[in-house]
């Protein structure tokens, strides 16, 4: 009998890229190899644990070229970060000209309404296999919950938004180039986290789409309708908007969700003489990592990623957190009962247990095993969750 060690046998090789240490980890996931890059961060670990930026690269990409060249490992040297580099498979999908091709794509929407119709192939869940590389991570680094983000580019920047709406309980935010959310990929996520999206002007499926050039002026209002109303129903965000201009950026702010139970919002930016690429400052004067990360810090600081959520949800006090042993987690003392559910980064329900008569519980790194895990209290009017890491 094989054993879970010999089923997920892990190997990484551990450079030197400017200050940070880059581990290249590869590994048996589904009955296939993958693999994902990590850059981490010299000098001392943050107190609250490593912020986690994921970086999805688009359509004929892979994990190493955006490694090299989204600037987010730089950035995550100065701001001490960890960033990480995924790869996806490859599979047949009807390519620009109308032909067959093979080639790098993240399993999504955009995926699905373009693949080879005459051809059988074996899609692996995505989803999942992020999920796996964000707990291998968690296991491996002292990771801060609350502060794991999702980019991408094109294809992985319709991956990102996917994941916005299926792994919405693992990030925190999520920001993303040239790649709207599939109509194959909306659905009610979890809950509901802040969500960034950009495209260039002068992208040239945008110019395919809309027969010209984009425009830097008022009149965007008019292209962003169409790109965005898939994403504002499915994040349950209103139309209503702010925007304002900059030399390179024109900016819409969507702040009103539907829910007055909700707080959560979606912006969006057209930067201007921007091709089909991800701005990395060499080849556009805006450093998409930059914007996304300064986003990204605005996410945490405007509002917990436990209050973004479908239903009036409380932060719940877990102690303490990280756990070496066991961790107590406390709900208030006038519930009568309590429903307790543990998931775990994979999106698993690993422990459940209904009409607990305590206000104190305590949970044990034997029963769960090292990793992070999301904790839902609820009674009958009220509802808490948390993030619990056992290390």
């Amino acid at each position: 009998m094989k054993t879970k060690s010999s089923l997920f046998s892990l190997f990484f090789l551990v450079t030197v890229v400017l200050q940070a240490q880059r581990f290249d980890f590869k590994f048996k996931f589904d009955g296939v190899d993958r693999e994902f890059i990590l850059a981490k961060p010299s000098g001392a670990t943050p107190a609250s644990g490593y912020p986690v930026v994921m970086m999805l690269h688009g359509t004929t990409g892979d994990g190493e070229k955006f490694y090299n060249l989204s600037g987010f490992k730089e950035l995550g040297e100065k701001e001490k970060f960890i960033s990480v580099f995924p790869s996806s498979l490859a599979y047949c999908y009807i390519g620009d000209m109308g032909f067959n091709v093979t080639n790098t794509k993240w399993n999504n929407g955009d995926l699905q309404a373009n693949k080879c119709t005459n051809r059988t192939q074996d899609f692996k869940d995505d989803v999942k296999f992020i999920r796996k590389v964000i707990d291998t991570v968690s296991k491996r680094m002292n990771v801060n919950p609350k502060m794991i983000f999702i980019s991408g580019f094109s294809n992985g920047s319709v991956m990102t938004n996917k994941l916005a709406v299926e792994a919405s309980d693992l990030f925190s935010a999520a920001a993303s180039n040239a790649g709207a959310l599939s109509n194959l990929d909306s659905a009610k996520p979890l809950r509901y986290i802040p969500v960034y999206q950009t495209f260039g002007t002068q992208d040239q499926y945008l110019i395919e789409a809309f027969g010209r050039s984009l425009p830097f002026n008022d009149s965007l209002i008019n292209y962003l309708v169409p790109l965005s109303r898939t994403a504002l129903g499915a994040f349950n965000i209103s139309n209503t908007y702010t925007n304002n201009k900059t030399a390179n950026l024109y900016h819409y702010y969507f702040e009103k969700p539907k829910s007055s139970t909700q707080k959560n919002y979606y912006y969006y930016s057209f930067i201007k003489d921007l091709d089909h690429e991800f701005p990395n400052g060499v080849n556009h004067p805006v450093v998409a990592a930059v914007l996304y990360w300064e986003f990204f810090k605005q996410a945490i600081a405007k509002t917990t990623p436990y209050n973004a959520v479908l239903q009036p949800i409380k932060p719940l006090k877990i102690y303490p957190n990280p756990s070496n042993e066991i961790a107590n987690i406390v709900v208030p003392d006038y519930w009568k009962e309590v429903d307790l559910t543990i998931i775990n980064t994979m999106g698993e329900c690993v422990w459940n247990k209904k009409s607990l008569k305590s206000h104190m519980l305590a949970i044990s790194k034997h029963q769960m095993g090292n990793g992070m895990y999301t904790i839902l209290a609820s009674c009958k009017t009220e509802c808490y969750m948390g993030k619990l890491i056992f290390q």
